[in-house]
């Protein structure tokens, strides 16, 4: 059997086990309040990602085998050449480190939204995702979305106060 279909399969039942053993929690009136509601969105985040390693593993089960080197993509030399430009890895481990450290202390100091738009562009392009122009913008898209996403279902729809800080 693959090893991604048993760790998927794996993943699965223990997202299964914790979103039945977070049945039992108690509940509040206000969603914001209630104590199992972290618990089971990360259960249900564990079983939609175990499935989708299952998935994943029996699909690669059928894919087809590889043509040979002939059939290299062209765009691959020049994914390797930018790749190649990435600072080593324990120089990178520590920029990482920074990133976060800046923004766990930022996000609270400064401002929650505009830092976590900030930290969302700021990581994957110090980990070389965003190498062009229109990776960058994407990015940047990603970012104010996410963002937006969390301000609207925390903020907003939970009643999560937003810290107090100069910056929204």
């Amino acid at each position: 059997m693959d090893k991604d279909i048993v760790s998927g399969a794996c993943v699965t039942v223990l997202g299964a086990a914790a979103l039945a053993a977070s049945a039992g929690f108690p509940t509040a009136p206000s969603a914001a309040a209630d104590p199992a509601l972290l618990p089971r969105a990360v259960s249900a985040g564990l079983v939609v990602t175990g499935v989708c390693m299952v998935a994943l593993g029996l699909r690669g089960r059928r894919a087809a085998p590889a043509l040979g080197s002939a059939h290299v993509p062209e765009d691959m030399q020049e994914e390797l050449a930018a790749r190649a430009e990435l600072p080593p890895a324990p120089r990178l481990a520590l920029a990482v480190f920074a990133v976060l450290a800046g923004y766990a202390t930022a996000a609270f100091q400064l401002g929650y939204l505009s830092t976590t738009v900030v930290f969302l562009v700021a990581l994957p392009v110090l980990l070389g995702w965003g190498t062009d122009r229109r990776r960058t913008a994407v990015l940047a898209v990603f970012a104010v979305g996410l963002t937006a996403a969390m301000y609207i279902g925390f903020f907003l729809l939970l009643g999560v106060p937003l810290p107090r800080t100069p910056l929204p």
